[in-house]
């Protein structure tokens, strides 16, 4: 009896392989189905392998993105101007509480002026909405200090507002520190109480402080 020999012969295709075994068995195997580019984006060309035609970004879907992160960017960008505005006006009013604290010590322990040498008032004078000065003895500045993008908006003496806001001085007097007040018609000798209002130039956010004749100097 004689053996019989089967052969198997591959054929290849551009977009597949054809695998036959004898004439009668014939075994189709599929290759990877190739990507087009077509107006709703990259698709498979063999709809048989996936279960729907994948969809593309449409130029209104990519429009709404580009909006969005606009709209983000620009959130973004108010929150952190008004935070910078907000640091700037906490800074002028610790500026303005440091110099108020620093006169009255200065006073009350009858620290030398710089100027004089000698123990004298300490004050702290209003010069212009955005510029305050410490100062003692002959009226000499030992320090000063430009507001950024701050003001003095309002200075209250009394419960009644002040008609002049620069020129304002709050005066610690030497040893016994006591307060005085003097600049204006409102503000001056029978001031019991003051409060200076600074106000941010660009967002509006205010700060108080308060002082007091007895001594007590207060935030707001």
């Amino acid at each position: 009896m004689t053996p019989h020999l089967k052969c198997a012969t591959f054929i290849l295709m551009p977009t597949s392989i054809n695998f036959s075994v004898n004439a009668s068995t014939s075994v189709r195997l599929r290759s990877l189905p190739a990507l087009n580019v077509n107006k709703k984006g990259l698709a498979l060309s063999d709809p048989e392998l996936v279960e729907g035609e994948s969809k593309g970004f449409t130029l209104i879907e990519l429009l709404i993105v580009v909006v969005v992160l606009a709209v983000i960017t620009l959130v973004t960008f108010l929150n952190l101007g008004r935070t910078r505005e907000d640091a700037n006006l906490k800074a002028s009013h610790a500026d303005l509480n440091s110099f108020l604290r620093t006169a009255q010590a200065n006073a009350h322990s009858g620290f030398k002026c710089p100027s004089t040498n000698k123990p004298g008032d300490w004050w702290v004078e209003i010069v212009s909405k955005t510029y305050l000065a410490l100062q003692c003895g002959t009226g000499a500045e030992v320090s000063s200090k430009t507001l950024t993008n701050t003001e003095v908006f309002k200075i209250v003496c009394n419960s009644t507002d002040s008609s002049l806001i620069t020129g304002i001085i709050v005066n610690f007097s030497q040893i016994s520190g006591a307060i005085s007040f003097s600049g204006s018609a409102e503000c001056g000798a029978s001031t019991s109480s003051m409060q200076i209002i600074l106000r941010n130039l660009n967002t509006g956010s205010q700060l108080i402080t308060s002082i007091e004749k007895g001594g007590s100097i207060g935030t707001k």
